[in-house]
Parts: structure tokens; sequence; C-alpha cells
């Protein structure tokens, strides 16, 4: 059983589409299957095992079972060394544990080197209760185009969710009125 989930979890960050969705649910059929690949996360397949407990934590089922193995990991999850590794885990921390984690979530986007990773913290950080708690200070470092943009877009995104929804104005009309038009 554990060698299939293991052939499936690595056979599912080459996939795409209705492929990639199918043996999702096939990964998620297994008993404990959650647990199992999190214990993956720490050995060989470190990506490929965090692409599948991310894109399984969007169902909420799978992301109380994950919750506790995050919030007891995230020191390790944050201090994964290869950083296309490191970007899932930071997502998988902001689906599945943002306020309780997000202390070390903002410690970790103070010392984050790579570029491309301060997105994804960023995000998870906009996952918590407050996020502008952690992100108001932040300010983008100059760099690459590129990254620059997306640390931008994933900060407005994140600051977004900390705003107060606008309320509908109302517009005081006369009873009547004539409109006219050039």
């Amino acid at each position: 059983m554990l060698k299939e989930l293991d052939a499936l979890v690595k056979s599912y960050i080459t996939e795409a589409g209705a492929q990639k969705k199918q043996t999702l649910e096939s990964i998620l059929e297994i008993a404990d299957a959650e647990r199992h690949i999190y214990g993956m996360v720490f050995g060989g397949s470190q990506r490929a095992s965090l692409r599948v407990l991310a894109d399984a934590c969007k169902k909420k089922k799978c992301r109380d079972i994950i919750r506790p193995f995050v919030i007891a990991g995230v020191d390790k999850l944050l201090a994964i060394s290869d950083d296309k590794a490191r970007k899932t885990a930071c997502m998988l921390i902001g689906l599945c544990a943002p306020d309780e984690c997000a202390d070390r979530l903002a410690g970790a986007l103070r010392e984050e080197e790579t570029r491309f990773v301060r997105p994804s913290i960023i995000l998870a950080l906009g996952n918590t209760s407050d996020p502008a708690q952690y992100l108001v200070g932040y300010a983008v470092e100059p760099g690459e185009a590129k990254h620059v943009r997306e640390e931008q877009d994933a900060l407005k995104k994140a600051l977004s969710k900390a705003e107060k929804p606008q309320k509908a104005g109302r517009l005081n009309l006369p009873a009547w009125c004539t409109l006219t038009t050039v």
C-alpha cells in the first residue's frame, strides 16, 4: 500500500489537468494517506509530497488532518533547503495553520533570501486573521522586475484581505428629474 502511495505521489508532480485531479483523488482514497505523505516530506520526494499536500489541503477535511503536523513541524518546513520545496511548504502552512504559525512566517519573511519564495510567505501571512499586523511595514526590495512585481502583487492581495469591505453608496435623487444630453 505504501509503495503504491509513493508511486502515486511521485507521478502526481509530472501530471496535468484531469489526470492530476484523478491521481489526487486516488491518493486521498488510501487510508491515512495524508499522514504518510507528510512523513515523506522530509524524505526523498520532498517536492512531490509537499505539492500533493498543498493541493489536498484545499479541502477542509485534509486541512484538519494535516494542521497538527504542520504546527508541530513548522520550523522544519521553513528550514527546508530546497527553495522550490520551501515555497510549497509556505503555501501549505498558509492553507493549514496561518494564524498558529504567523510569527514564524513573519520571521521567515525577514530572513528569506530567495526572491521567488517571498510571495508564498506573504500570501500565507495574508491568510491570517490580521495580515496587516505582519505585513503593513514590509517594503519590497529593488531587484529583478519579475520578482519585484510578484512580491508587490502578493503584498497587495494579502493586504486587501485586511481592508474592510466598502459599503455601497446611496444616491439621493429628487422625485423626478429631466435628463438632457448633447
